[in-house]
């Protein structure tokens, strides 16, 4: 059976299985922030990551960058599974910033063709519109059903 949990004992650093469970999953998320009120705030999101860290674009007027201008703290949670047995999933706990320049927007953006190991000639040229979100992970929680004996 491979590692698990999918992160180090102190919960801060990914496992092997938790890098793999990030970079070869869904790549669909849920990111938490925290609302004016103090509640959490759900957003069904699409994610890629460079390094450690998790990018996902941001409509310049939402109410998630309003949220993380606010409180940067949040969460973004990655699951899979189809039936409460195979349910697995791993929530990264970190903190988020806005990114809105155009050449670090490109700069991330040809780091991640990079890392897919997309051609150099097939990266990006232009920055993507709109904003990025980046998290930069401070703690990891996970958990798979499919490992409880029943």
């Amino acid at each position: 059976m491979a590692d698990w949990p999918r992160f180090d004992e102190d919960g801060k650093q990914l496992n092997e299985e938790g890098e793999r469970f990030l970079n070869e999953h869904t790549r669909k998320g849920i990111l938490i922030t925290n609302g004016r009120d103090g509640r959490p705030h759900a957003v069904p999101l699409v994610y890629f990551r460079v390094g450690d860290d998790l990018y996902m674009a941001g409509r310049r007027r939402s109410q998630r960058l309003a949220n993380i201008a606010r409180d940067p703290k949040v969460s973004f949670l990655v699951e899979d599974g189809e039936t409460m047995a195979t349910f697995q999933g791993l929530l990264v706990q970190g903190d988020a910033e806005v990114i809105g320049d155009d050449a670090e927007k490109l700069r991330i953006a040809r780091a991640a063709a990079e890392q897919r190991g997309d051609p150099e000639g097939d990266w990006p040229t232009t920055p993507p519109p709109g904003t990025l979100i980046r998290i930069t992970p401070r703690r990891y929680i996970s958990w798979d059903n499919s490992r409880v004996q029943r």
